[in-house]
C-alpha cells in the first residue's frame, strides 16, 4: 500500500500535478495489488514507489521537501518501533555484551572518522 498511498503526496510536493501521468499512477496500483495479494511486505512496496519516484523528473524537488519530515517523523517512529519489538529478557549475557561493545566500537569509529588529521599525505590538497 505503501507505493499506491505514497503516489498521492508526490502533487502537492512537487506543486506540479499535471505532471504525474497515468503511467505511473498504474505502476503504483500494481505495487499495490502485489502488497496486498501477493503478501508482499510493506516496506518493499515503498522502496519501489521510490524507485518509481526516482524515475520522474521531479526526484530532486521530491527529496528536497519530503527529507524534513523523513527525518523528524518517520526514522524516530521506525526506531520506536524497532525498539519496542526487542526483548532483552530473551536474550543471553554475552549478546547484550556483543551489542555494547559493536555499539561503542561504532560510536569511536564515528568520532576518528571526523578527527581532523594535520598533515597526512592522503589528505593533502
Amino acid at each position: 500500500m505503501a507505493a499506491a498511498h505514497a503516489y498521492p503526496l508526490v502533487q502537492p510536493i512537487t506543486h506540479q500535478p499535471e505532471r504525474c501521468d497515468a503511467g505511473n499512477r498504474h505502476f503504483a496500483d500494481l505495487c499495490l495489488a502485489a502488497e496486498l495479494l501477493g503478501g508482499m511486505a510493506a516496506i518493499t512496496g515503498t522502496f519501489i514507489a521510490g524507485l518509481m519516484f526516482a524515475r520522474t523528473p521531479e526526484k530532486g524537488i521530491i527529496e528536497t521537501n519530503l527529507h524534513a519530515m523523513a527525518y523528524a517523523f518517520f526514522v524516530p517512529i521506525f526506531f520506536v518501533g524497532v525498539g519496542l519489538s526487542v526483548d532483552l529478557h530473551s536474550m543471553s549475557l554475552n549478546t547484550l555484551w556483543l551489542i555494547l561493545a559493536i555499539s561503542v566500537i561504532a560510536m569511536v569509529g564515528k568520532i576518528l572518522g571526523v578527527a581532523p588529521v594535520p598533515d597526512h599525505p592522503f589528505l593533502l590538497a
